[in-house]
């Protein structure tokens, strides 16, 4: 997939996307979906987020990511990404049965500004915490949930070999020593 970034920002201090960036996070999602596919990549204010997060999620407060996909797992005919390709969690049909125009995959939603403070104080890489963010927000587009163990574990293999083309380590997975640093611990 390819990334297509769209600011939402106000105008002021704080994070902006820039180019070296979005480089790198094109990168981590290289081998995710169809090389023709695109995703946009929505940078927005915490108010948009808590919004969005209370209206599609029914949940209260900010959250870092969100992703709105146009594939589904259920259609008719042959799918136009099957079952363990590219990142797939099973077989995908564009939504409707309708390909979208620019072959859009979706949308991920991500609160940089509270993505930056959280950073701040808990003392984790801005840069690996984006970079995590928009895989796994690429692999919700193409099926995957954290609902169980099982499937969790299984997403956050797909997001180290993700962050791995973009020589960045899973900053849950691969903590010092091979022990999983202290997000995965408590959970997140």
């Amino acid at each position: 997939m390819k990334p297509v970034s769209v600011d939402r920002l106000d105008a002021g201090p704080g994070w902006r996307p820039g180019v070296h960036r979005l480089a790198e996070l094109a990168t981590v999602i290289a081998g995710l979906g169809r090389p023709e596919w695109q995703v946009e990549l929505a940078w927005v204010e915490d108010a948009e987020m808590g919004e969005l997060n209370g209206r599609w999620r029914g949940r209260e407060g900010l959250t870092d990511v969100l992703s709105f996909g146009n594939l589904t797992c259920a259609g008719a005919g042959d799918p136009v990404l099957r079952i363990g390709t590219a990142g797939a969690a099973g077989d995908l049909w564009w939504e409707d049965g309708l390909e979208p125009p620019g072959l859009q995959a979706g949308e991920i939603v991500i609160a940089p500004r509270f993505v930056q403070r959280r950073c701040a104080e808990r003392g984790w890489d801005f840069a690996g915490e984006l970079a995590l963010l928009v895989a796994h927000g690429a692999l919700h587009l193409l099926g995957w949930e954290h609902d169980t163990s099982e499937r969790t574990d299984a997403m956050r293999e797909l997001e180290r070999g993700a962050l791995e083309r973009a020589g960045r380590d899973h900053p849950m997975l691969d903590g010092a020593g091979g022990e999983p640093d202290r997000r995965q611990r408590k959970g997140r």
